[in-house]
């Protein structure tokens, strides 16, 4: 008998459990005056090894686009999954904020490199013609990061150390976007928590 057509698409991978702070679970808006600061965490975790980012994002009513911040996570040490995070409080009356979350894919590779690199492997040319596509497959590279794509993809040919972009003298946080190289279409998302801001 062949198999049944798939009625649904299948669950996202990324799952994002227990946000806070919420009251009844985002049924209410929680509340902070102008000038507080709003800490948020959840649970953010993935089947696999793949290294995660996630934001907390949030707009003030009629806000066309979205602020965000950087969640950590908080008992990585010990492979926990809680992440936390804030953002500020700047104007009162409704306000929204939700967290998402993406696999780091750019991130995944800089630890891959590294760990081969540490182990003694003396050939990694594989690594570095990934390393080089995935900067420049995107598109839209902030100016620093085309330069020090070129400067990349130069010093690769030259030598190991190049392999990975601290070798380069540069933290990935400089080059923004590059935390979101291809990330997986099913990235993880909440939907929005209601606030509200007090004068």
């Amino acid at each position: 008998m062949p198999a049944q057509p798939r009625r649904q698409a299948p669950p996202p991978r990324i799952r994002i459990q227990l946000p806070r702070p919420t009251i009844e679970e985002g049924r209410w808006p929680i509340k902070r005056t102008v000038g507080d600061t709003v800490a948020v965490s959840a649970d953010i975790f993935r089947d696999g090894h793949e290294v995660l980012r996630a934001v907390v994002r949030w707009r003030a009513r009629g806000a066309r686009t979205w602020k965000e911040a950087p969640l950590h996570a908080v008992d990585a040490h010990h492979n926990g999954v809680r992440w936390e995070g804030e953002f500020p409080v700047e104007k009162p009356g409704r306000t929204q904020w939700t967290i998402q979350a993406w696999v780091d894919l750019f991130a995944g590779w800089r630890d891959e490199v590294a760990r081969k690199l540490e182990a003694g492997q003396v050939d990694t040319s594989g690594e570095a013609s990934e390393g080089v596509v995935l900067l420049h497959d995107e598109a839209s590279l902030p100016t620093t990061a085309v330069a020090a794509a070129g400067r990349l993809g130069r010093l690769v040919e030259v030598t190991l150390g190049a392999v990975a972009l601290e070798s380069l003298g540069h933290r990935p946080e400089e080059f923004g976007r590059l935390a979101r190289l291809g990330s997986e279409p099913g990235q993880g998302m909440t939907l929005p928590f209601p606030s509200y801001i007090r004068p």
